[in-house]
């Protein structure tokens, strides 16, 4: 077996966009990579986990699939990697097609049922697998299309798979909808703006429902329009926009089994949004610096917005948001000080709409006498100095 590795070594990318292919994978199965890719994108969007390996079988080298939780992996002997990069189907001419087909999915059926034996998962029967598989060998799938076929396969184990994840990492906690949303994350999504507005019948599919200001839109027809993220427990994270769902491109689909879980894709909705709004709101584009913007904390994120992109945009739109948002953000812990002592005036006439916030006194008690006395005669200027406390 080649290029056997750990999940978490393979799983590494760009916003959880998983390359799950190994080195030997990518390069002998060039023309097939796009098409399987295809395939199990929806298995990927719901919780499946592990990696393509191939391997040799006499002869002919076959793909293969390690699931991530079993040493036991899915090897696809019905098709194997021809000379030109393609799956072919693997052919006998010496026996008649239909006892062929018959070895073939014998042979796959067994690789199955090991691996649902190594998670504790009752075996396929044959003959429903026979009965059912050459069905849809001969119709649903075209016999040289092997990527279908591999999804076909995956389609036999998906279910026990994911029920054998959910119990694994179970750490017995009670998941109730109070404990997530007190998730620390999730107070974050709150502090930056984020609402809850899940209803019982969405958390009792195990779903949570989240709205943004940053998610308002304006659809065709000039409506303005509320988008939302739903958090799907057991499989993806979707954003509804104008009614119509999609799944996040790159959003984890792990299946989510406690708090943890819920912690980790929470995550990425933060990160989503706080992206959002250095795009909408203070018009980043890069993709590199939307991706270095929202990798660190909160605090993180608004001290590099004042520092290296533009503190009057970053008051202009604290001044806009609600008493709860203006308080989260002052407390996250930005640093002011550098910021005001660069210019003790300039920095004052930006901050006027914001400066009769209590969250400011403490931000603002570290300043050095010379440029407190700057900044407070300034902003004597533009609003009533006693707010402050000075």
């Amino acid at each position: 077996m080649r290029h056997l590795k750990k999940f978490v070594e393979i799983f590494e990318g760009d916003e959880g966009s998983s390359d799950i292919f190994s080195p030997e994978f990518r390069r002998e199965l060039n023309k097939e990579l796009s098409n399987v890719k295809s395939e199990i994108k929806y298995y990927l969007n719901r919780g499946l986990k592990g990696h393509f390996d191939l391997v040799k079988i006499g002869d002919k080298t076959h793909p293969t699939l390690f699931l991530d939780g079993s040493n036991i992996p899915l090897v696809f002997s019905a098709f194997y990697v021809n000379n030109t990069g393609n799956l072919e189907l693997v052919k006998n001419t010496s026996i008649p097609l239909e006892d062929q087909i018959n070895k073939l999915l014998e042979k796959d059926l067994s690789s199955i049922n090991a691996f649902l034996s190594s998670i504790g998962k009752n075996p396929i029967p044959k003959d429903f697998f026979l009965n059912s598989f050459k069905k849809d060998f001969y119709n649903g799938i075209r016999k040289e299309d092997g990527s279908q076929y591999i999804n076909k396969i995956i389609s036999y184990v998906f279910g026990d798979y994911k029920d054998f994840i959910k119990k694994s990492k179970s750490t017995g906690e009670q998941i109730t909808k109070e404990a997530v949303t007190n998730l620390p994350v999730f107070k974050e999504i709150e502090g930056i703006g984020g609402n809850d507005q899940t209803s019982e019948r969405i958390w009792g599919n195990g779903n949570l429902k989240i709205i943004h200001p940053i998610l308002l839109n304006t659809n065709w027809r000039g409506e303005s329009l509320q988008d939302y993220i739903t958090v799907y427990s057991g499989g993806p994270i979707r954003i509804t926009s104008d009614g119509r769902p999609a799944i996040m491109t790159g959003a984890p689909g792990d299946i989510i089994a406690n708090l943890q879980g819920w912690n980790d894709k929470l995550d990425y909705v933060l990160r989503y949004l706080l992206r959002k709004i250095a795009k909408e709101y203070f018009k980043i584009t890069s993709t590199n610096e939307l991706k270095k913007l929202s990798s660190g904390t909160v605090a993180d994120f608004f001290n590099s917005i004042i520092k290296d992109y533009s503190g009057e945009e970053f008051f202009q739109w604290l001044s806009k948001q609600n008493d709860k948002v203006q308080d989260f953000v002052l407390n996250s812990g930005i640093d002011l000080k550098d910021y005001i002592e660069k210019d003790p005036a300039k920095a004052a006439i930006q901050m006027k709409k914001v400066y009769s916030n209590p969250s400011l006194k403490k931000l603002l008690s570290g300043l050095d006498p010379e440029t407190a006395k700057e900044f407070n005669q300034n902003l004597g200027l533009v609003g009533n100095l006693g707010d402050l406390g000075f």
